[in-house]
């Protein structure tokens, strides 16, 4: 099955990582694609890290 990697840098984001995931989660993709997100996190001050890290253990197409 085909699939397409998602890489993100995010700082900061704990606020629009939701809205971007359920973005990336609208796009119409074929129904043999099937998308990963790999975050990169960069040293931010809020609560992004922990999310990212929640969000890596809780969902298959999400790494962290």
């Amino acid at each position: 099955m085909p699939r397409v990697d998602v890489v993100v840098a995010v700082r900061n984001e704990e606020q629009s990582i939701p809205v971007f995931l359920a973005q990336l989660a609208a796009l119409p993709l074929p129904p043999d694609v099937s998308m990963k997100v790999i975050f990169i996190e960069d040293s931010s001050t809020d609560d992004t890290r922990p999310m990212l890290r929640r969000l890596a253990r809780e969902r298959t197409d999400v790494g962290y």
